[in-house]
This record gives C-alpha cells, structure tokens and sequence, in this order.
C-alpha cells in the first residue's frame, strides 16, 4: 500500500510541476513557416510564373481556392499563406501575436498578383 502511494505522489508531482511552471513563464508559438514575400519581386514573373513556380519560391501554401481580388470583376485561382508567432503569459493574463496572410492569384494559369496583410497584435485574453 505504501509503495503504491509513492507512486501516485512522485506520478502527480511530475505531471503537476511542468504544468505549474508553464503557467507561471508563459507559452511561445508559432504557425508555420513565415512566408519570404521578396521573391515575389525577385524571382517571379508576372504573365509567366506558374503555380508550381510560386510553390518552389514560397514554399507549400496553407491553402488553394478561388478569391474575388481587387483587380479584377472575376474570382481568381488562389494560393494562400498564413503565419502566425505568438506569446502567452498566463501570469499577467496578455497575448502577443504577429499574423501575416498573403494571397497570391493567377489568371489562366500564370502568376498575376499578389497581397498580403500582416499586424501585430497586443492584448488581454481576459
């Protein structure tokens, strides 16, 4: 019986500690890789890049679909690139966090354009 004990003791002190000290520091994260927006400039062309082009310089997208952009009165095929870092700190209740978004579309198959969003963010999750 006593060792039996020890052992939810020693069990409840070694999943109990991590999760203490975890919420006193504070929690650091991210989300995916942050997308290099330069080599749209530098190594694309507009009219002649291609999906498989975009992927090769920016890596693989979050997601792919069709976007209404500003340009043009029709939808575009899209890829879509989403970043996030961020920091919780449970001990003064605050977020921080930096999302970037970039859209990059093509008209009949070729790169045509691209935005992206990106903002910091600072706050209270309480």
């Amino acid at each position: 019986m006593r060792r039996s004990r020890t052992s939810i003791h020693l069990a409840t002190l070694c999943l109990g500690l991590p999760l203490a000290l975890a919420a006193c520091t504070g929690i650091s994260y991210t989300v995916n890789l942050q997308p290099n927006i330069a080599k749209l400039e530098s190594d694309l062309k507009v009219g002649v890049s291609t999906e498989q082009d975009v992927i090769a310089a920016l890596g693989q997208p979050s997601g792919k679909g069709r976007l209404f952009v500003p340009i043009a009165p029709e939808p575009r095929e899209v890829l879509s690139y989403y970043f996030e870092v961020g920091q919780v700190d449970a001990s003064d209740k605050s977020a921080k966090t930096e999302r970037t978004l970039l859209y990059v579309w093509f008209e009949r198959g070729a790169y045509e354009g691209y935005m992206w969003m990106t903002s910091k963010i600072t706050g209270s999750f309480y």
